[in-house]
């Protein structure tokens, strides 16, 4: 096959479907730049220097994810690709959208990395990061970023900790679109019930006083408004990891070979959300008022600006994306999440969007290239405030140039050095991640005990840990 047919088969594949039908198709070809044709000598004044040679034309295809629309025509996220095509002609800079389903994406992105023709730089979850770069398909970063003009100093500590794996010192993922969750508090409900939505509950005491002051019954004694509903905002069912934490606990061992997560800890956390859970009737009554407060398809938001509760943790961005789309007008206080009495740290449930690297790219300078693009303190700032996400930088999360004085978006400085994740900084951690969402309905409806639930995550996860440290050699 010559080289223009590997570029254009390569491209007209993959533009047709994020499928993974699709990704197979790209087995036969591979990524090759292609070689321009040679350029006549410029001869007008045989005296001058001669003109810098041009670039060699490469071809690198960016795997987006489709939410913050980089393959779409208008918005910011397409002006940063016509910028950075402008300023790189002879970058070849493909967008292509994958699926717009999750699942259906990373089984597509996982069917070309096993065909070994995947893209060249795609956009993934943070805890994919580690487990590619162990199984050999995503490119080791460290090299790239020494070489660039990006100062780690300046990118939170906190959003690449989990992305570097101790085995091998490399940096598999970079970050470009984190956020984490806030205590949001209505403040109509708050007045209405005589309590000051700009001083809201810092404990898990106070936290109660405000559901059995906020929620509401019919009736028939049927939960109509909830005072603090612990798995409905973002992050869900993993949401009791956050007080798990700030009590000191930890997910596996000091040396990464063994689960951790079962101890007094992760007891005590989850014995708290059982009880404010059954304070509200219970998880089946919790569940039953959420499909009335967001019916299916409508933002989580919507169960908070439309008064079916006083509160809800989740992403400072669902005030932007899900709350004022609804209510431009919607009041609300603000609180990290409550700590217990004997808390040991502050902590933030937070998600992230990372690009990875193929590490069979043959074009990783120019694929980084375009990560130091959208990683510049200007572009950072420009994204960040667009799509109300935390910028990656201290230094753009910190200028009033971002922040404009708003408490709100101050707020998040302080708490993403907090952040935890559904990351866990060893292979097998996406798995580990289903394992820990699946437990937790029959713990909260009393089907098994916390103890039971959690004894079985464990051995889930040992399986899982043993598995892959079989896959990988150890670490």
């Amino acid at each position: 096959m010559e080289l223009q047919e590997q570029r254009i088969s390569r491209r007209n594949v993959l533009a047709g479907s994020g499928s993974a039908l699709a990704m197979v198709a790209l087995a036969a070809c591979g990524a090759v730049p292609v070689q321009p044709a040679a350029e006549a000598p410029q001869a007008e004044a045989p005296q001058a220097e001669a003109d810098a040679p041009a670039k060699e034309s490469v071809y690198v295809l960016f795997a987006t994810h489709p939410y913050f629309k980089f393959q779409e025509e208008e918005g910011i996220s397409a002006e940063l690709v016509a910028e950075f095509r402008a300023e790189n002609p002879h970058i070849d800079f493909d967008v292509n959208p994958p699926s717009s389903n999750s699942g259906e994406r990373y089984a597509a992105f996982r069917t070309a990395f096993a065909a070994g023709t995947p893209h060249d730089i795609s956009s993934w979850g943070e805890w994919h990061a580690i487990e590619h770069g162990a199984l050999g398909q995503a490119r080791g970063l460290n090299d790239l970023v020494k070489g660039s003009n990006i100062d780690m100093e300046d990118i939170w500590q906190s959003l690449t900790e989990n992305m570097i794996w101790s085995k091998d010192g490399q940096l598999y993922g970079f970050p470009y679109g984190p956020d984490l969750r806030v205590l949001y508090l209505h403040k109509g409900i708050f007045v209405e019930n005589g309590l000051d939505p700009d001083n809201g509950p810092t404990t898990w005491d106070e936290l109660e006083s405000v559901i059995q002051k906020t929620m509401r019954k019919d009736g028939a004694g049927n939960v109509i408004v909830a005072g603090f509903p612990p798995e409905w905002g973002s992050g869900g069912r993993f949401q009791w990891i956050t007080p798990f934490l700030q009590l000191g606990g930890q997910r596996v061992s000091d040396d990464l070979t063994k689960a951790a997560i079962n101890g007094p800890e992760a007891v005590e956390a989850l014995t708290w959300v059982k009880k404010i859970n059954d304070m509200q009737g219970g998880w089946d009554a919790l569940a039953a008022l959420h499909k009335t407060a967001r019916p299916s398809g409508s933002p989580r938001g919507a169960a908070l600006v439309n008064d079916f509760t006083a509160t809800m943790y989740a992403t400072y961005s669902t005030r932007k994306a899900e709350i004022y789309p609804i209510d431009p007008e919607f009041e609300f206080g603000f609180i990290e999440h409550p700590k217990p009495p004997n808390a040991v740290r502050q902590a933030s449930w937070s998600g992230h969007h990372i690009w990875i690297m193929a590490s069979w790219t043959t074009v990783p300078e120019e694929a980084f290239a375009w990560i130091e693009f959208v990683s510049r303190p200007e572009n950072n700032l420009r994204w960040a405030k667009d799509w109300d996400r935390v910028p990656i930088r201290l230094s753009v999360a910190n200028s009033p140039d971002f922040t404009e004085g708003d408490p709100f978006l101050e707020h998040q400085s302080y708490q993403i050095p907090f952040r935890a994740s559904h990351t866990l900084p060893i292979p097998g951690a996406d798995e580990m991640r289903t394992s820990l969402s699946r437990f937790l309905p029959d713990v909260m409806a009393g089907n098994i005990t916390i103890q039971e639930g959690l004894a079985n995550v464990e051995q889930e996860w040992n399986n899982i840990i043993a598995k892959w440290q079989d896959l990988v050699g150890g670490w």
